[in-house]
């Protein structure tokens, strides 16, 4: 079975799109888990590391 994936709901005052590409790519990391592919699970939470990284780095 393959899940369709769900685009998060967008505020229009939110200005900066950072909250909800990082929401995209939870959601994509917990398909990968639900589906047993947790290869791709962690590639894709090695994303939000490093995007969190470059935060703090800020």
């Amino acid at each position: 079975m393959v899940r369709k994936r769900r685009e998060p709901l967008r505020s229009p005052a939110s200005s900066n799109g950072d909250c909800a590409d990082a929401r995209i790519t939870i959601d994509t990391a917990n398909a990968h888990v639900a589906a047993g592919a947790l290869y791709k699970a962690l590639k894709e939470i090695r994303k939000l590391v490093k995007r969190e990284d470059e935060l703090l780095a800020a």
